[in-house]
């Protein structure tokens, strides 16, 4: 019986990986996610980026408050907006994207910003500053992601969308 829980419990465990796909490839350090980033960005590993990012119910749950006390329109509901959220997020990896193009990179340091919303066991963080090195030994600071959710010790993108005039740090 016991060697029957056992099994079922790992089952489950597996499934849980597999029908929520953003949690296959979280991590426990903000920098140890940004290295999975430049990792994902620099080889255009698309499925990489959709797992290391939120889904939908996890910007409904820890995102869209903060956009709804922002937005002017009261008809606007966090279904409505997701569309135009995964967008810019796709325009997001493109531009971050280019930004590595070309080059190797070592993650050197990630600066994490300030909580922008926080509750039991979550904080969403702003646009952490990353430095990164190339292999001539170049270094540059920038703004890879819009952000990060922190729930629970395990961290992941909330978006790769970042203001185009915030990109560059350095």
């Amino acid at each position: 019986m016991r060697i029957f829980v056992i099994r079922t419990l790992l089952i489950a465990v597996g499934l849980t990986g597999a029908y929520h796909p953003s949690m296959a490839q979280s991590t426990r350090s903000a920098e140890g996610v940004i290295r999975q980033v430049v990792s994902a960005l620099a080889g255009n590993d698309q499925d990489a980026l959709s797992k290391l990012s939120i889904g939908q119910p996890e910007f409904k749950k820890y995102v869209w408050p903060a956009f709804a006390m922002n937005m002017s329109t009261s008809n606007m509901s966090a279904d409505k907006y997701y569309p135009t959220y995964q967008k810019a997020n796709q325009a997001g990896i493109a531009e971050a994207s280019t930004i590595l193009a070309g080059k190797k990179w070592q993650v050197v340091n990630v600066d994490l910003q300030p909580a922008q919303r926080k509750g039991k066991g979550f904080q969403v963080l702003g646009p952490p500053l990353v430095t990164l090195r190339d292999e001539s030994g170049q270094e540059k600071t920038v703004k890879l992601v819009g952000g990060l959710l922190e729930r629970d010790g395990v961290y992941q993108v909330t978006t790769f969308y970042v203001n185009p005039s915030l990109r560059a740090a350095k």
